[in-house]
């Protein structure tokens, strides 16, 4: 009798827990089945990270060339009206006559006529900060009068100062256009301009990280993937009406770091996010 009771209750036994595993065979497969899809869905946000701050890149460095060749447009654009206002200046009435009238043999021409010449020059620098310098040579290429800037205020120089003409290159851009006037005489309008203020001009508030070469350069545009090298964008600036023609580059040096700025917190804030999920799943 008691053999039967023991085989009894461990027929009970043994049927509850054949129950257990029946019940906890579903459960098994339905949380394998839930830590599946958020695994999924946490590996889709984490790629949407990556995509979304690879396309923010693309956008910036679009941005970026679109903004550099603005900038060589509009210097482009500067430069042309600087060559007709310095053409326009050398044809101008005051000057046309210069020559005649700085070696005229009479003192009141020749002053009064001096007066207008510089006159004329002295209210050329107030309207063009650009401009450093401007002199009228003779024919001989001696220097007759000039102008310049003081603490950037226009003010008349020494002609004997200038005995030389001038250098272009290291930040200065240099002109010579002829003076020719009804009496046979001729002579040169030698300007000098500031390549830093010319772009300043040209481009009001660009950043300190585009600088204007004055050399040509082949388009650049480096990708700092795989470095820690900054992103470099040129654009041509070029102008053939001048004396020298003009090949310049303009080029911007750019932290890449800085170009996605605006989405690096967003993709920080949503990685962490993914992160303390991936946790909670683990637990």
């Amino acid at each position: 009798m008691e053999l039967l009771l023991k085989l009894m209750t461990k027929a009970e036994t043994s049927g509850q827990g054949e129950s257990r595993n029946l019940q906890l065979g579903p459960s098994i497969k339905i949380m394998a089945v839930l830590l599946l899809a958020l695994t999924i869905i946490n590996a889709a946000a984490i790629w949407g990270i990556i995509s979304a701050r690879r396309s923010a890149e693309s956008v910036a460095l679009q941005d970026l060339k679109l903004e550099t060749t603005a900038h060589a447009r509009s210097l482009e654009a500067v430069l042309s009206s600087r060559r007709a206002d310095f053409i326009f200046l050398s044809k101008s009435p005051p000057l046309s006559g210069a020559h005649s009238l700085l070696k005229s043999s009479n003192p009141i021409i020749r002053r009064w006529g001096r007066l207008d010449v510089e006159g004329s020059l002295l209210l050329f620098l107030v309207a063009h900060p650009e401009v450093e310098r401007i002199l009228i040579r003779d024919s001989d290429s001696q220097p007759l009068l000039a102008v310049g800037r003081r603490d950037g205020a226009p003010i008349l120089l020494p002609s004997r100062d200038f005995a030389s003409a001038a250098a272009a290159g290291d930040g200065l851009l240099v002109g010579l256009w002829p003076i020719r006037s009804s009496d046979g005489g001729s002579g040169t309008l030698e300007t000098v301009l500031n390549v830093a203020t010319l772009l300043r001009v040209a481009a009001p508030g660009i950043g300190p990280q585009f600088v204007l070469r004055q050399q040509e350069v082949a388009p650049a545009q480096t990708s700092s993937k795989g470095s820690n090298g900054p992103l470099v964008v040129s654009s041509p600036v070029r102008d053939d009406g001048w004396p020298n023609p003009i090949r310049w580059s303009l080029v911007c040096e750019e932290n890449p770091s800085h170009l996605v700025a605006s989405v690096k917190s967003l993709a920080n804030r949503y990685r962490a996010t993914v992160i303390a999920n991936l946790i909670v799943m683990s637990l």
